[in-house]
């Protein structure tokens, strides 16, 4: 496994890496965490919100039907329609990955029209 190839510190310092890579990816793209303060966040598991007049479904869909990259959305009825759940997890938890999601992200969002950050 990777762990065993890496060792638990690598492993971590990894994810550490690829959230904060993607944390920062998503900020230049306008887009906004739930959790504000990245302090408090998961390193594997990240909560973007869904910018306004944006169809999540539709998002979700694309994503997985153009790239082949599977994101969740919100759960309940707190969060449904309001939030993507990305996760990077082991040998998905790379900059490389992180970078193709936000790609994505970002061509499935301006499909609805939607205008990242200058």
């Amino acid at each position: 496994t990777i762990i065993a190839e890496e060792g638990r510190e690598q492993t971590w310092t990894r994810h550490q890496d690829t959230a904060e890579f993607f944390w920062k990816l998503m900020d230049d793209m306008g887009l906004e965490m739930l959790v504000p303060e990245p302090s408090e966040r998961l390193v594997s598991l990240h909560t973007v919100k869904v910018p306004a007049g944006i169809d999540a479904a539709a998002v979700i869909k694309l994503m997985r039907e153009e790239f082949r990259i599977e994101i969740g959305g919100g759960l309940g009825a707190a969060l449904a329609g309001k939030i993507f759940r990305i996760g990077f997890m082991g040998y998905n938890s790379r900059r490389e990955v992180a970078l193709q999601v936000a790609t994505a992200l970002g061509y499935a969002l301006k499909q609805q029209g939607w205008k990242p950050k200058a």
